[in-house]
């Protein structure tokens, strides 16, 4: 049983609409599966979110961004970052702007500011540090943990 905006949902609509894409084969199709995984963050069913993405053959970072954003919306900040994490690990894929501000605002919400720091310090290397999500990401996570003189920082870039 999966909750939408407090309602419970017995999902026998999605239940079905992932058979169908299970017996026609999608299910290998990263494009589809990821559609799916948000279809089910939707209704905060992450155990089914994650089964479903464990079943894609190589997730793209599209998939994993769609994993660990669900995660951080159903306030699971923890195994968000572990994810992210997995994610950073993997050689098949390459974190981008998406990772990065939902890894951060898990990060802001625990109050991990060692983590945040280090995932800034990526952002730089990746070169990523002027977009403006970015930045408002960083300036928000910094002003949670009250870091104001790093929080100003990353105004004047």
């Amino acid at each position: 049983m999966c909750n939408a905006s407090g309602v419970q949902f017995t999902g026998q609509k999605y239940i079905q609409l992932h058979s169908n894409v299970l017996q026609s084969g999608f299910v290998s199709n990263g494009y589809v599966s990821t559609a799916l995984i948000n279809f089910y963050v939707k209704f905060e069913c992450l155990n089914d979110t994650q089964k479903l993405f464990d079943e894609i053959p190589e997730p793209s970072v599209v998939s994993w961004n769609s994993l660990i954003s669900g995660h951080v919306h159903c306030g699971e900040f923890s195994k968000a970052l572990c994810l992210f994490m997995q994610m950073e690990k993997s050689s098949a894929v390459c974190s981008d702007a998406f990772s990065f501000t939902a890894a951060l605002a898990a990060c802001g919400k625990l109050g991990l500011l060692r983590l945040e720091m280090s995932i800034h310090s990526k952002i730089m290397k990746y070169g990523d540090e002027c977009g403006v999500v970015t930045s408002n990401c960083l300036i928000d996570m910094y002003g949670k943990c009250g870091c104001v003189e790093e929080a100003f920082a990353c105004l004047g870039k």
